[in-house]
């Protein structure tokens, strides 16, 4: 070998070391920021330490109704209870990412099994370890939602929801500490008869185009719903222009109504054993009294 050649190969060799060092530092860079670096040991103890504390408190959850119309508004009461003699550091409490309000089907839905609610915390890391709080000996902390409200600060916006739109047997589930599911149940009702009740105030909506503000009339919807050996009145909570839905609203099963979601969500003004006559006239008599609703406050 010659003298060039000797130097030639002991300056090339060093240089392909160093590209593939290069090659191999610039793949870590790639990988490594989206990868969690290992906590500490003492923020593991720590961590574990919190997640037994909180699964020695005793949550309930409380419902305003044991049965439901489809798509009907619901109050969900939370309560959460230390039972013990000692004060003890959870994780906080009413937080997307120590837990979230679920629904699940007892049974199949339509032949398959549906998750309702925000599923947002599925996927998320565990709550970092400044996410906690301490609860006293026998506190007791409590908090209620209605259908409108998010998933506590969950970041989606998307309300809880009302109660489910197909009929069956569900499970409210939050899923905090040692959870303690709640089961409900979503009547089959058929629409007997609709009244539709014009609103004095119209609702503004603003062109996103032109800028030009139109008066959009408001009805209110009122069902008369008859299933399961009674009769109910609802009312709908939609502003949205639902009158192409009415003419062929009576007689069909409420969860099966095509449109029948812009109806959702609504609630009920009343109920009875009695025939459908009853919820007729209760309803008649309600909309001739209010021919023209005054809501503006």
């Amino acid at each position: 070998m010659s003298f060039v050649a000797k130097i030639t190969h002991r300056i090339l060799l060093p240089a392909a070391f160093l590209f593939a060092c290069i090659e191999v530092t610039a793949q870590l860079q790639t990988v490594l920021p989206n990868q969690q670096s290992p906590e500490p040991q003492y923020v593991q103890v720590r961590r574990v330490q919190v997640q037994q504390n909180t699964l020695r408190l005793r949550v309930t959850l409380a419902l305003d109704e044991q049965y439901y119309l489809p798509g009907e508004a619901a109050q969900i009461g939370i309560t959460i209870t230390n039972p013990t003699p000692d004060a003890l550091e959870v994780w906080e409490p009413f937080r997307i990412q120590t837990g979230e309000l679920q629904m699940w089907p007892t049974k199949l839905v339509n032949g398959k099994p549906t998750v309702y609610g925000d599923r947002a915390s599925c996927c998320m890391s565990p709550p970092p370890v400044t996410m906690t709080q301490w609860v006293a000996a026998g506190q007791t902390i409590s908090r209620m939602l209605t259908s409108a409200d998010r998933n506590f600060d969950s970041t989606i916006p998307y309300p809880i929801g009302a109660a489910p739109q197909d009929p069956g047997d569900y499970r409210l589930v939050y899923t905090y500490g040692a959870p303690n599911p709640l089961d409900f149940h979503v009547l089959s009702l058929t629409i007997e008869n609709v009244v539709s009740v014009p609103l004095l105030l119209p609702r503004q909506v603003t062109s996103a185009e032109t800028g030009k503000v139109y008066q959009v009339p408001r009805r209110l919807v009122i069902l008369i719903l008859g299933g399961e050996g009674m009769h109910y009145i609802a009312i709908s909570q939609a502003e949205v222009g639902v009158d192409s839905y009415l003419d062929r609203a009576a007689g069909q099963v409420l969860s099966s109504l095509s449109g029948g979601k812009a109806l959702f969500p609504i609630v009920r003004v009343g109920v009875s054993a009695q025939g459908d006559n009853w919820a007729y006239g209760s309803c008649r008599c309600f909309g001739e009294r209010y021919d023209h609703v005054d809501d503006r406050g």
